[in-house]
């Protein structure tokens, strides 16, 4: 995902809400896409399993910012960060399962681990331009 220049300087609260809403678009059309697939009784393929499971994993992730913002009234960067800290941990201290899983299942946690870590890369520009903007109002 890129995040777009704007012709008018752009806050964070912008860029967040542009990503947040790119990323609700990408899972509404992945989600949309296996509907059709499953009402048409079309065989489903990985690629459209996976988009689906990634853009909900995703979305979840960024819809815990928006949701930290909205009940803790904290700044979005605030927020940001507070997200990146559960992202980070969940990435490096989540255990493994104790009963023994399925294909299916490893193919799952690698999907929400990719998502996470889409997380982290998109809200580390968003930072990054973020405090770039702090700098130059300065």
């Amino acid at each position: 995902m890129m995040i777009l220049p704007c012709a008018q300087p752009c806050t964070l609260d912008l860029h967040l809400r542009q990503v947040i809403e790119s990323v609700t678009r990408a899972h509404a059309a992945a989600a949309a896409e296996l509907t059709y697939r499953i009402d048409e009784g079309h065989r489903l393929s990985s690629t459209c399993l996976y988009n689906t499971a990634y853009g909900r994993d995703l979305r979840t992730w960024w819809g815990t910012v928006v949701k930290q913002i909205d009940e803790n009234e904290i700044t979005a960067d605030h927020a940001l960060r507070r997200v990146r800290a559960w992202v980070r941990q969940y990435l490096t201290t989540e255990p493994a399962s104790s009963a023994p899983g399925t294909l299916f299942d490893h193919a799952i946690a690698h999907v929400s681990r990719a998502a996470a870590r889409e997380f982290l890369t998109i809200s580390e520009e968003l930072l990054t331009l973020h405090a770039f903007s702090q700098e130059e109002a300065q």
